[in-house]
This record gives structure tokens, sequence and C-alpha cells, in this order.
């Protein structure tokens, strides 16, 4: 799925650090064509990351605070009021059950509005922001098939710091697609796209980088990952463009000098000249010849894979001429030279090592 955002051109300066009100919206109503035990074991994973990300984050910081709201046919509070506690957001988390969808013959689900969204905290805003915080609302969304809407869009003065992970199950909107009577079901890419691009739009106008992830309802450490990301605060966290796509590749960085200067020659150990074998013999390090078993007068002694082994004098720094080891190539650098001494005679005791 792609997830690629894009970014408004007028970048707001980064904001000093502030306490922060989070609201979580959890989308308790079951998606269409799952399978309502796996729906309610999805729901509790989400539950249970919720509150261990808020624990961690009201550690980090006491003036923090939570709130939670979810979305059945409407967007509604739940536990009553704002909480400064995480013990008191879960509480009402363990009041959060799954709503079915309804059977044949029923009214469809009525979609999320996010003016509907927005009118529920936007009162909450403006007081926060009175008290010196900031809300910022964190949208779980799990329709994997029905597109949310914004009735009030061209609205200007309609905006709301707003995260959202979508969590999706594509054999449920699958499903979804093969029982509805409309020609064109939205996929899990449409959705995602949709709430990319007008989630993007509503934060911008309160000057806020949204987050705005997906994830599959099976992958569990998937899940979890995203929601840690977006406990970062957001005076403290870089775009979401920026973020690291996959892993750094330590194969691809390049072997420095322990001088430090990049620039700089560096020891090498003796050139070591071998016959042309086989094919096969080129997998593995050339042994050295008998001329060039031990190092040259000039040379400092060398070890295993070119390392110099002199120790440095007076100092326990590192000597500038100290070579690292080249895991990029380490069939250049020759072994040590085999041992010399002759084998025992028959029938002679085998010294212990020493």
């Amino acid at each position: 799925m792609k997830t690629a955002k894009a970014e408004t051109n007028s970048v707001p300066a980064r904001q000093s650090y502030y306490p922060e009100t989070v609201v979580f919206v959890i989308d308790v109503r079951e998606d269409l064509g799952i399978e309502y035990g796996k729906y309610v074991s999805r729901l509790e994973l989400l539950k249970q990351c919720i509150g261990y990300c808020a624990q961690a984050k009201s550690r980090m910081n006491p003036g923090h605070k939570f709130g939670l709201a979810v979305i059945r046919d409407s967007v509604q509070w739940e536990g009553g009021c704002i909480t400064a506690s995480a013990e008191g957001l879960l509480t009402a988390l363990r009041a959060v059950h799954p709503l079915p969808a309804g059977g044949h013959g029923t009214a469809p689900p009525r979609p999320l509005d996010l003016s509907a969204l927005v009118s529920l905290v936007q009162p909450l805003a403006v007081a926060e922001e009175a008290d010196g915080c900031r809300v910022r609302v964190v949208l779980v969304y799990c329709r994997s098939a029905e597109l949310p809407r914004w009735t009030n869009r061209h609205w200007s003065g309609e905006g709301l710091c707003m995260d959202a992970l979508f969590v999706y199950d594509k054999a449920a909107a699958a499903a979804a697609a093969a029982a509805s009577p409309e020609p064109h079901c939205s996929s899990p890419q449409d959705v995602y796209t949709w709430l990319e691009d007008n989630l993007d739009e509503l934060s911008s106008r309160c000057a806020h980088h949204a987050y705005i992830f997906e994830a599959g309802g099976h992958l569990v450490r998937k899940v979890m990952n995203l929601l840690i990301n977006l406990m970062a605060h957001p005076a403290q966290r870089p775009p979401q463009r920026a973020l690291r796509a996959t892993f750094l590749d330590l194969a691809a960085i390049p072997s420095l000098s322990a001088s430090g200067n990049i620039g700089a020659p560096t020891a090498t150990a003796p050139s070591v000249t071998t016959a042309t074998a086989s094919p096969d013999a080129s997998a593995f390090p050339p042994l050295p010849t008998a001329a060039t078993a031990a190092p040259a007068a000039n040379l400092p002694a060398t070890g295993a894979w070119g390392v110099i082994v002199t120790p440095p004098h007076g100092s326990c720094h590192p000597s500038a001429e100290m070579d690292l080891i080249n895991l990029s190539s380490p069939s250049e650098h020759p072994l040590p030279p085999p041992s010399l001494s002759p084998p025992p005679a028959a029938g002679a005791a085998t010294p212990l090592p020493s």
C-alpha cells in the first residue's frame, strides 16, 4: 500500500515544547465482512496499545492529559471528561466494546463525518489552548472499505491537529465488495488516500504536520510500533516524509580511518603474490608465500585481516597509522602465517598447550 504523503510548500517554524491533551478517537463499528471474533481481538489489541502508550507518555511528562471518544453511528465522548492520569484513560477503555454491524435488511452504518468530529473536539481545544495546552486527536479508523466524509471542507475556519492510524483487513474489504450492490466499492487503498488528502488539509490549517499511517490488523508488532510513533510530541518529531523508510544498511557505509581523517592514506598490509588457480579457489583468502611470510623491516607487524597489532607507546588511544578492518572485502587481506614448527615424531608425547 502506498504511504507517500503530499506535504505543503509552506513549512511553519518549529514550535516550542508544550503539554498536550491527546484525544484518542477509536472506531468501534464492526468492519463489514470480517469475523466478529477477529474484530474483537483487533479492538482489544488497540485498547492495550493505547493504554501502554498513554502510560509511557504520562511518565515522560505528568502535565499531559488524555481523552477518549468512540465512533459508532456518530462520534461520542467516552468516559465523561478529560483525565490527567493514564489510569483514568484505562478505566474508560475497559468500557469500550465493539458495535456489531447490522444484519441483512438493516440500514447501513453512517460514514464518519470529519465535521462532526471537529465540532465535538473544537470547544475543548479552545479551552485547553487558554490553559497553555494543545489538543491533538489520534484517530484510529478501522473500516476497510468505507470512505469517511467531510461536509464542511470548504469552510476555512474548520481546522484540528489530527494524526491517524488506518487499520484494515483485506479479506473484509473483499467480502464487503462482493456483498455491495454498488458497482464500485472502495478499497483499503482508496480509504487511505482519502485520509491522507483530507487529514493533511485539516491539520495544515493549524500548522500541524500530520502523521497518517496504515497497517493490516494482523500485523500486531507494526500496529504497536506505529501507535508509539504517534505518541511523539509534534514539536519534537520530524515531518512524516523525513522518516526513514528502510533500515540502515551498514554494509554500504565506507570504512573510515581511526585518525578521523577520511582523505588521509592508511597503512596497508604487504602485498601478496599468488599463483593463478582454478575458479573455485577465488572464494578463499590467499595464503602468504615464503617470501612474504615475514613482514618487511620498514613496516609494522600485522595480524589477521591486515590489522596493525603493534600497540601505541605512551597513550591508550589508537595511533594515527592504525587501520580499521575492511568488512567489505575480507579476501583482500592475508591470513596469519601458518605455524612452521615440525610435526612431533612418531610415538612422542604431544605437548600440552601453554
